[in-house]
């Protein structure tokens, strides 16, 4: 009887390390998303940038198109570590948001590498909002899945989409710094309730 107690009272434990050890690249994730933010209104904001369709002409064109790389890097990173977390509990509508928000966040990054390496930013004619709209929609499909899972409190579930649809790839002026505002909100939440496993 003891034995069994005992191994039910490891599997216990291991399940939760487990759950504690799973996301270990989502904190940075998070980290980097928001500092994303903060990094792109600085340079939106302070600095002069040349308009899409024509040869860089400023240092701060390759930081405005560099950055979208960490942006969409860290957006998958986060994705699926969240969609770890909840051990598919998450449904056909995270599963199926977070597989195919990967596709138009790797063209967003072709289209990052693409511009530093051209010196020129371009959005590939329509890819760039057509990639805009449909990361909207597959984020706000997978936040969708998350609703009932209690990762986090729906309202910031509804922050984190805010964030992404608002201060994400197309975002103007200081908006972005609502992405880096919804990732910290996330990032504590989060913590708080692998602390309460």
């Amino acid at each position: 009887m003891s034995s069994v107690s005992a191994t039910t009272k490891q599997s216990s434990t291991s399940t939760r390390q487990e759950r504690r050890r799973r996301p270990r690249l989502l904190f940075p994730a998070l980290a980097i998303g928001a500092a994303w933010g903060i990094a792109l209104t600085i340079v939106s904001v302070g600095f002069t940038t040349t308009d899409d369709g024509h040869p860089y002409r400023h240092a701060a064109d390759y930081w405005l198109t560099g950055l979208g790389l960490p942006l969409v890097l860290s957006a998958i990173v986060v994705v699926h570590s969240a969609r770890g977390l909840v051990e598919g509990r998450d449904g056909w509508r995270g599963r199926w948001g977070a597989y195919l928000f990967v596709v138009p966040a790797l063209i967003f990054a072709a289209i990052f590498v693409d511009g530093l390496v051209e010196s020129e930013s371009s959005s590939w004619g329509p890819t760039y909002l057509l990639c805009v709209f449909t990361t909207d929609v597959f984020v706000g499909l997978f936040i969708s899945g998350l609703w009932r899972t209690m990762l986090a409190p729906r309202w910031v579930l509804v922050l984190w989409w805010l964030g992404w649809f608002i201060g994400g790839p197309l975002a103007p002026g200081p908006a972005p710094l609502l992405h880096t505002a919804a990732y910290a909100v996330l990032a504590v939440h989060i913590r708080r309730r692998l602390q309460n496993l």
